[in-house]
């Protein structure tokens, strides 16, 4: 029975030769051989072709996470602006709910001032009642009849307000839940708002770990030394700073060798920059004659270099399945 990718141990059929095999040396099947080698080398030849032939360290280029750090800080401050917006939300349904609360404490206070003229004219309606049984005199029967027509119009009143009041604690409870959804909604922005600063801090700290700054500047071993007034290529003291300022921006920017031979130095850019950098020089062979004058400041400056380029080797050895797995997690978050 033949399987593909496999072989098998039979010994009447014929054998199905594997690709992995046959690119492999002799010396390297027999060690490792068998069918476990096989699958080993089935799953990490899918793996290569899942992750585009690359099975090696990756080389990351920081400039490519500033946009997104800056991308984040804009989210951060759209957020928070958010919050604001919903704050000043939130106070429209708690100003409301406060005119409520002081219109009902009105209405309650007329409710009683009516409660009591009803309960009077109750009162009187019964003294009348009392007085006519007594007397028996008709014409007190109007009387009685007008006091409770107060009676009963007073009570209607008091209905009325009694309704209003009931309608007023109904909105109260409207606004309360206005005041609470906005809560929930500040609460719920502010939680985001936590998280993205995580995130910027997280991002921002694995670009710090990833991709350190410069290391501070060493105390230098050698400085540029003129002490005289005029050298003895015969220029002045001052032209001899420019000219050992300008190598240090060239060495900087990488346009000088990283060695500190004289006959190295890279005459075509000397002449493009020395007329816009150095005052006073103006042609190829007025920097070369200078250049042995200003060999401690070119020495410094290519260590500079060379510092600068030991840093930026050390950063970018970031392994791409660290980076890869920061990007997962990160997206996970936006995710959430």
């Amino acid at each position: 029975m033949k399987k593909r990718g496999y072989v098998t141990s039979s010994s009447d059929e014929t054998e199905e030769p594997n690709v992995h095999q046959l690119e492999q040396p002799e010396s390297s099947r027999s060690k490792r051989g068998g069918k476990e080698m096989v699958e080993v080398e089935e799953k990490a030849s899918l793996h290569q072709r899942k992750n585009g032939g690359l099975n090696r360290k990756q080389e990351i280029k920081p400039d490519n996470n500033y946009p997104k750090l800056e991308a984040l800080v804009t989210e951060l401050k759209g957020l928070k602006d958010t919050t604001e917006e919903l704050v000043k939300e939130k106070e429209k349904p708690k100003s409301k709910r406060t005119a409520s609360e002081q219109e009902i404490e009105t209405l309650k206070s007329n409710i009683t001032v009516l409660e009591k003229e009803r309960d009077k004219s109750k009162v009187t309606a019964l003294e009348l009642e009392i007085e006519r049984i007594k007397s028996k005199d008709p014409a007190l029967e109007l009387k009685i009849e007008t006091q409770n027509h107060v009676v009963t119009t007073l009570e209607q009143e008091i209905e009325k307000l009694k309704s209003r009041v009931t309608a007023k604690e109904q909105g109260i409870e409207t606004f309360k839940s206005e005041e609470t959804a906005s809560e929930q909604r500040i609460d719920r922005v502010k939680a985001k708002i936590t998280a993205m600063e995580r995130k910027i801090e997280r991002q921002k700290s694995f670009m710090t770990d990833a991709f350190p700054l410069l290391p501070p500047e060493r105390p230098a071993k050698k400085t540029c030394p003129p002490t005289s007034s005029t050298l003895s290529s015969g220029f002045t003291s001052s032209t001899y700073q420019s000219i050992c300022q300008f190598a240090t921006a060239l060495v900087t920017q990488n346009h000088l060798p990283s060695t500190a031979g004289g006959a190295e130095l890279e005459e075509a850019t000397l002449n493009k920059r020395a007329s816009t950098s150095a005052s006073g020089i103006s042609s190829t062979t007025d920097v070369l004659k200078l250049y042995k004058n200003m060999e401690p400041c070119v020495s410094l400056a290519i260590q500079l270099v060379q510092e600068i380029s030991r840093a930026l080797r050390e950063s970018r050895a970031v392994n791409a399945d660290e980076y890869s797995a920061y990007q997962a997690k990160d997206t996970a978050d936006d995710d959430s």
